[in-house]
């Protein structure tokens, strides 16, 4: 048996009496003794708290991020298989409601590191109204439809916008065209010419792009005519407004897009004082609206 270290043991022994005679050191021993177990047991339910919502938000987070991607696939499939059935306004509407809701899902969790490449929509997503465009009898935006009338009536009328002769203006929800009476009648005349009809068998294709309501205008300078079959400028231009409709009507254009108005001279482009002026108001006008279903 090892000897006992007499100077340990002493100090040993003076530490326990000052602990008993001393009562803030016997209380600070007891708390620490009891509230050890309380303690650990609160840990554990903060870490199975906080690792319980850390899996709701990653759950909650994959969810947003497939469903953005189904709204994605959904929107693209239904614009490639657009049929001649379904109004382009409607897809058009659907598919901006679908880019909105993407968006505000982009906005919601685009900063997240959980987003992926695959589940993350394109921020550059937006619905082409190409797809929409003259397919089968849908409807075509009009901005789209005002050019495409344009540039094809351009295109065709070349020459004779070159020489002036005819004149084309196109805005959001029309397309006008200005033909001189010159290429299309003789004077005091509201039969077509052979040339007048060619020009009009050129046109007649551009009015086919869409369906919107055709309205043509007959109008005259302010020389009065007189004569026994057309005893004033309201005759004139209305006849010839009508022979056009005719022709146009003839071409396959339907009829219940037409209408025909006789101006006179109540509406002129220039000045009726000079030859210039009076020839620039001789003319018959076709405005093509671009704003209104096919049917």
């Amino acid at each position: 048996m090892p000897p006992i270290d007499t100077h340990q043991e002493a100090r040993l022994l003076g530490k326990h009496r000052r602990r008993q005679s001393d009562p803030w050191l016997a209380s600070q021993s007891a708390q620490s003794n009891e509230q050890a177990p309380w303690l650990l047991s609160y840990l554990d339910v903060m870490t199975l708290l906080f690792s319980f919502f850390v899996m709701l938000f990653a759950y909650e987070k994959a969810q947003t991020n497939q469903r953005a991607h189904l709204i994605a696939s959904s929107v693209s499939a239904k614009a490639l298989n657009v049929q001649s059935k379904t109004p382009g306004t409607e897809l058009a509407i659907a598919s901006m409601k679908a880019q909105s809701e993407m968006g505000q899902l982009r906005k919601n969790g685009s900063n997240d590191p959980l987003e992926t490449e695959e589940t993350r929509v394109p921020h550059s997503f937006t619905p082409s109204f190409d797809l929409l465009a003259h397919v089968g009898h849908t409807i075509m935006p009009t901005a789209n439809a005002s050019e495409l009338v344009t540039t094809k009536l351009s295109s065709v009328l070349l020459d004779e916008t070159n020489k002036r002769f005819v004149e084309i203006d196109r805005s959001a929800a029309e397309v006008r065209i200005d033909i001189k009476d010159e290429i299309l009648f003789d004077s005091g005349s509201a039969t077509l010419n052979p040339k007048g009809e060619k020009i009009l068998l050129r046109v007649i294709p551009a009015l086919t792009i869409n369906a919107g309501r055709i309205s043509v205008e007959g109008h005259t300078d302010s020389t009065h005519i007189g004569n026994r079959i057309y005893p004033s400028n309201w005759e004139l231009s209305a006849a010839r407004a009508s022979a056009v409709t005719r022709f146009l009507v003839a071409g396959g254009i339907d009829a219940k897009r037409l209408r025909a108005i006789g101006m006179a001279e109540m509406h002129p482009r220039d000045t009726n004082m000079t030859p210039d002026g009076r020839a620039k108001n001789r003319r018959v006008t076709l405005t093509i609206q671009t704003d209104r279903e096919s049917t």
